[in-house]
């Protein structure tokens, strides 16, 4: 993207802000986890919390295995900030199946094919160790953790996809 993703602007509006709004209603606390809290202190509400990535630019893997490390929850919510057109309806239907999962289930994920979206899904807050013992392993892949552990796929639909959009690239904001 040439600069920080978060800061760009979708409909006027900072991503991580709306990926904020859509994400607010559906938990008790948003945290976010980022090598830069302070960055975004303006852009973000006050309740928001934000927790230092010590160890940046090491993959979504690594940066999970911090953000596990700082949290205390019996789930946590994982949302990149580069989907601006996430639906919170969805995910508050999404939090409502967690009450009635077997405790076999390590995370509730949505999948399309063979393909899970790791960054868009709920995550046992204790999965901590064997994520950091994934990682030990030489393990990188999100996609591979979530091949070992028991996860529930989330079906998507294709009318489900556009709220998946990712933006990596200036043409992403763009369509």
């Amino acid at each position: 993207m040439g600069s920080d993703k978060a800061l760009k602007r979708w409909q006027g509006v900072p991503l991580i802000f709306r990926v904020y709004e859509a994400i607010a209603p559906v938990v008790t606390q948003v945290s976010i986890l980022t090598p830069w809290p302070e960055r975004y202190r303006d852009i973000l509400p006050p309740d928001c919390h934000g927790l230092r990535e010590a160890q940046p630019h090491q993959g979504p893997a690594f940066a999970l295995a911090q953000g596990f490390a700082q949290m205390q929850s019996p789930w946590l919510l994982v949302v990149a900030c580069d989907l601006p057109c996430l639906d919170p309806t969805m995910l508050s239907r999404w939090r409502g199946e967690l009450a009635d999962l077997s405790p076999k289930i390590q995370a509730m994920i949505p999948r399309w094919g063979e393909r899970w979206e790791p960054l868009c899904g709920f995550y046992r807050g204790d999965l901590g160790p064997k994520l950091a013992g994934y990682l030990d392993q030489g393990g990188r892949s999100l996609q591979g953790f979530l091949n070992q552990l028991e996860v529930k796929a989330l079906p998507v639909g294709e009318g489900d996809l556009p709220h998946f959009h990712n933006c990596n690239t200036p043409a992403d904001l763009e369509r």
